[in-house]
């Protein structure tokens, strides 16, 4: 089922159009350089796992997004038409971005013991997604 079949009958989605996507994009590339998205969200998580790693993260997540595949898909759809377009509307966009978050919050709660929160560690993580997925909404 997708997303845009939950939504009220009578709301208006916002059409990605040129300007929009070159704000998004804008948007984005600013998300990609800061610190905690160069180490962690603009690859897949399999780009930077070992297979072990792997096969945890995906019992967990079910549908991974990384920044790297969101500025691909958007560079796709430079070339294609209004009605193949990966992000036909800005809230398709923003369901990939906060995927990205929302899988790094989950994979990353914190269980049990208090760990301590240095770069790499799950609660470093954690505390940078929880960060930038706040960020995100602001904009």
């Amino acid at each position: 089922m997708s997303w845009k079949s939950s939504l009220p009958p009578d709301l208006v989605l916002k059409p990605m159009i040129e300007s929009t996507t070159k704000e998004v994009h804008k948007m984005l590339e600013a998300f990609k350089r800061r610190e905690p998205c160069k180490l962690y969200f603009n690859r897949p998580v399999s780009a930077t796992a070992g297979a072990d790693f792997m096969r945890g993260y995906l019992t967990v997540i079910k549908q991974p997004m990384d920044l790297g595949t969101v500025t691909r898909k958007l560079e796709e759809d430079s070339k294609r038409p209004a009605d193949e377009k990966h992000y036909q509307f800005l809230e398709d966009f923003a369901c990939d971005c906060r995927q990205i978050w929302k899988n790094a919050l989950v994979f990353n709660e914190p269980r049990g013991k208090p760990e301590p929160n240095k770069p790499g560690s799950p609660a470093y993580i954690f505390d940078h997604a929880s960060k930038l997925a706040s960020d995100f909404e602001a904009k």
